[in-house]
């Protein structure tokens, strides 16, 4: 039954009638199966009395709090600005030139039409326009770092990487690194182009040039394909891009390098990437160790018993074991060290992965076990050259 109450104020009374309402306004729900909540904690009277004393003593919220005009029209101002501004850089000459990623790109390209008319689609950074969604992913690495594909409006494709605000200080290095003299003036190093961390409160970006493929997924792709002469030229190119960033002070360590860190351009040439965990290694730094090493009594920390030191290497790979290991990620990564990983190989339901020792023979009909896929291994098995060899016929 619906009845009514006045609240009285100095000047005015306001009637508002309740209808089948609890006694108490409260944050349950209201039983009809909605969502909606009773929030406002006024009991119910048939008059109340409203004064300065007693209207501080009640918590009275109201139930509908609607923005101010001028509010809203700001909000409207800032959407219809990004949605111009979005328009505005959207890519009229897109070049072309990815072929594994040409479909995400152009799937990219209708996102960014209809972005136009809802913003929040398209992400602008350093006037590359992303969308961090799974269909726009080309990778993921260590530390929760993903890759996804990005488009300039200059027309350009290039890849950002995106990682948690509270890690950056990995892709500041990695910034450092790729802006130093060694790596800018170097075909054989990856190519940057913008970092930020102001765009987002959870994440960090890095804009770089866009590659096809990581050199893992090359050699499993293209294995059988490669010719003895392919394979010296991206040994060489490798080789080319480690003595750029060693040539000069200050020396550059990757301290990273695998398969999954060498890049290939859609033209099939080799790039080093990924120096988040790199360092610059000065001479000064260099002469400081070799002067520690033959300062340092180094007896006092060896062990000399055979039973002591296999105590002690017991002991440290039982502690690694405990640890889940960074590169098996769970079952989402793949650990170059297989069998001979220390650390914990756990799946996401706790149980622990079996690993595949795979075996082949070398060209001296040694068995040899591989634990990840290594071109040289691969070019010796197939070709019966060593790598000294190859390395030898290199540079004669």
């Amino acid at each position: 039954m619906a009845e009514s109450w006045n609240t009285i104020t100095s000047k005015r009374t306001i009637t508002r009638t309740t209808s089948g309402l609890p006694d108490m306004f409260d944050g349950r729900s209201r039983g009809d199966g909605s969502d909606n909540k009773y929030v406002t904690p006024i009991p119910r009277s048939k008059s109340l009395t409203l004064n300065r004393r007693n209207i501080r003593e009640l918590d009275v919220t109201p139930l509908i709090q609607l923005p101010s005009v001028e509010k809203v029209k700001t909000l409207g101002k800032t959407r219809r600005e990004k949605s111009v501004e979005i328009a505005a850089l959207k890519p009229k000459d897109w070049k072309k030139v990815s072929v594994k990623h040409r479909e995400k790109f152009e799937r990219l390209s209708e996102v960014w039409k209809n972005a136009e008319g809802n913003p929040e689609l398209i992400k602008i950074i350093n006037d590359n326009g992303v969308c961090f969604k799974e269909e726009f992913s080309i990778g993921s690495g260590s530390y929760g770092t993903e890759v996804y594909v990005c488009l300039g409006s200059d027309g350009i494709e290039r890849a950002i990487k995106r990682l948690p605000k509270v890690l950056c200080n990995l892709l500041k290095n990695e910034r450092d690194i790729l802006t130093s003299p060694n790596a800018v003036e170097s075909p054989r190093v990856v190519n940057y182009c913008f970092y930020d961390d102001t765009s987002s409160p959870d994440f960090g970006y890095l804009i770089l040039n866009l590659y096809e493929k990581n050199l893992e997924e090359f050699v499993k792709e293209e294995g059988e394909t490669i010719t003895e002469s392919r394979a010296r030229k991206m040994i060489r190119q490798v080789l080319e891009g480690l003595k750029a960033l060693h040539a000069r002070e200050p020396r550059i360590l990757h301290r990273d390098l695998k398969p999954t860190n060498i890049l290939v351009d859609v033209n099939g040439d080799l790039v080093l990437s990924d120096f988040g965990i790199g360092r610059f290694f000065p001479e000064q730094a260099q002469i400081e160790l070799l002067e520690t090493q033959k300062t340092q009594n180094l007896s006092e920390v060896w062990v000399d018993d055979a039973a002591e030191k296999e105590k002690l290497m017991k002991t440290y790979k039982d502690a690694l074991s405990t640890k889940p290991c960074k590169y098996f990620d769970m079952g989402k990564g793949t650990c170059p060290f297989g069998a001979s990983c220390f650390y914990k190989h756990a799946n996401p339901d706790g149980t622990i992965a079996k690993v595949t020792v795979r075996r082949y023979d070398n060209s001296e009909g040694e068995r040899r076990i591989i634990n990840s896929l290594s071109l040289w291994e691969f070019i010796e098995a197939r070709d019966g050259i060593s790598l000294e060899d190859l390395l030898e016929s290199l540079f004669d």
